[in-house]
């Protein structure tokens, strides 16, 4: 199951969503067999995360609507946070910014807690609201997710694709400069 799970987020990050899918539902119904049910949640916010980005926002937001009450009723504390994430990017991607933004403070409500913070999540939170605060030229709003960004850009360890693009924005600039 872990095999099937590290191959699906693979082709995920190189946007083969259609493989990728059919590579979390194998590994979902393994990791349900052996009983691990964090790792299933874990796997069907993926699956949603990937139809979102395969342009059927709608299906993302059902199936990852779906996991967050799962994550909600195990107690995943880091699924829930991830889940509301999830559907920040989806409704972002419907072009519904203000329900992008609740879910993505939901996420940072859960995500930033002080027992155990999850910097990865707080990052993407940060990227979405950044890139809605430019499209809607609120320079204000831009700048304190901008900051947001640096700071917790030190703190990751793990990359993916909004860090690359946060990192080569930065890149940018610097050679512009």
């Amino acid at each position: 199951a872990r095999s099937l799970h590290t191959l699906a987020r693979v082709l995920a990050e190189r946007a083969e969503h259609g493989a990728a899918v059919e590579r979390y539902h194998e590994a979902s119904q393994l990791y349900a067999e052996s009983g691990e049910s964090f790792e299933a949640i874990k796997v069907r916010i993926n699956i949603g995360g990937c139809f979102a980005s395969m342009g059927k926002p709608r299906e993302g937001i059902r199936l990852l609507r779906a996991a967050l009450g799962e994550a909600r009723f195990a107690g995943h504390r880091r699924l829930e946070a991830q889940a509301w994430s999830g559907l920040g990017e989806a409704h972002y991607r419907l072009g519904d910014r203000e329900r992008a933004q609740r879910c993505l403070r939901e996420s940072d409500s859960l995500a930033g807690q002080t027992d155990s913070k999850f910097p990865d999540l707080l990052f993407f939170n940060a990227f979405y609201s950044w890139k809605m605060a430019a499209e809607e030229q609120n320079p204000t709003r831009e700048k304190i997710a901008f900051g947001r960004l640096k700071v917790l850009r030190s703190s990751l360890e793990r990359r993916f694709a909004e860090v690359d693009a946060f990192d080569a924005f930065v890149e940018r600039r610097r050679s512009d400069a």
